[in-house]
This record gives C-alpha cells, structure tokens and sequence, in this order.
C-alpha cells in the first residue's frame, strides 16, 4: 500500500507482479487444493459467484470483447485474488494478526501523506515514481480544483496516480475494517487508524465517498447498541407472517 501505483516490474503494476508471484508460492508451499478442499471453496468463493456471472453477462454487451475480457481479468487479479491469497495463505490467528498490523501500519503511514497531499495541493511521491518508471496511464497530481465543491480548497490522493476518488474509496474500506474488525489488540493503533481514515474520506471531497462513510459510522452505532440485531429480528419476524 505504500508504494504507488505507478510503479513497475517489466512493464506490469509492481502490485500485480507481486499478487502473482505471492499466489504462486503460496499454492505451492501449502498445496491448498490437495489437503484442505473447504478452504479451496471459500478461497474460490468471489470467482465463481462474481467473476463467472460477469464474464457470462459480458457475452451480452455492446463494448469489444477483448476490452471487457482484458479488464475483468485485472479486475480479478487485482481486486479480488487478495481475498483468495488471504484465504490460502493464512493458517492461524498469529499470521492473521500480523497481516492485519502490517495493513494498518501501512495504511497509517500513506494515510499521513494523503493528509499532506491535501495541504500541498501536490502529490509529489507518485509524481516522483512516475517519472521514475516512465509512467504513461492516468496520471492526477494536481489538486483537481476543476472538481472540487463547497469550501474545500484541495483533494487527498494518497498513493493513488488517478487521484482522489479511488484514494477516497480505498480509505473507505479501511475505515470500514477499522470500525467492524475487533481483534485488533492495540487500541492506539486502532484509533489512529480509525480517525486518519475519516479524514482521508472526507479530504478526498467525493460526495461518493463522504455519504457511505456517514452510513457506516451510523450503522456501526446501530450495530454496537443492539439496535440491528432487533431491526433484523422484527423484519424476519414480519416476513415469517407474510409467509404464513
């Protein structure tokens, strides 16, 4: 999460380089498919349920082929082949807990920096790694003042070379973990974690950002007071008479 996303390994994302090489490993180190068959069905749970579906529904669409197919492969491999490494790769709650502290420390770290690039109206680290590996797909370093609204003079981008709605949407997951993960032991780390991601959501200045962070952070009350255990008790009690 540190490094940009700019950089590159032989002309690939240096993050899809590295999902690659770690799911390799991992499948071979562990032989996953061999001895444990219902950590093989979960880990393949999003490629049959949401993968499969899509590719299927693309047969009907008007956008080329190869396009669709070529994108959904990266979507797959970028977005949703961290779930399956996750899934094969951890075996007990140590090397849980560890995943989980490296993620948050480095969420901490770039977190930080997606403040400063609000203040500096810059981003100069992905800047910097762009020139340096030549970067030539989307690039947004600026401050993106021709899409910003309300008194907000700048945008959070993070480590992010398309600037500040996918940075917004990344800290957006992570403040979604911070707030529903509970096994996280340090209480310090869990809080600044929590707080630097709502800032980073609402520096992003993306109403497609800010509104799910208020949603969530309502939910979580509700949750946490019992008040959704008995808004969904009383809905399945409704439907069960409906049925009746």
């Amino acid at each position: 999460m540190i490094i940009p996303t700019p950089t590159r390994v032989a002309g690939l994302s240096l993050y899809t380089f590295m999902l690659v090489i770690l799911i390799f490993f991992a499948m071979v180190r562990h032989m996953v498919w061999r001895k444990d068959k219902k950590n093989a069905k979960a880990a393949t749970f999003p490629f049959v349920y949401l993968i499969f579906p899509i590719a299927i529904l693309g047969l009907f669409g008007v956008v080329d082929y190869s396009f669709q197919y070529r994108s959904l492969i990266q979507f797959a491999l970028t977005e949703v082949s961290p779930f399956f490494l996750l899934m094969i790769a951890i075996k007990n709650e140590d090397e849980l807990r560890l995943c989980v502290k490296t993620l948050s420390i480095s969420y901490l770290i770039i977190g930080v920096w997606g403040i400063v690039t609000y203040i500096t109206h810059i981003n100069l680290y992905v800047l910097l790694f762009a020139n340096a590996f030549d970067y030539s797909g989307e690039l947004y370093v600026g401050n993106g003042e021709e899409m910003l609204r309300g008194v907000l003079s700048s945008s959070a981008s993070g480590n992010q070379s398309e600037g500040a709605i996918p940075w917004g949407q990344i800290s957006l997951v992570m403040l979604t973990f911070g707030l529903f993960y509970q096994k996280i032991d340090n209480k310090i780390l869990k809080n600044s974690f929590i707080i630097l991601a709502v800032l980073n959501c609402f520096l992003s200045t993306k109403r497609s950002v800010i509104v799910p962070m208020f949603i969530i952070q309502i939910l979580k009350l509700l949750y946490f007071s019992g008040m959704m255990i008995w808004l969904l008790n009383m809905t399945l009690k409704g439907q069960i008479k409906v049925c009746v």
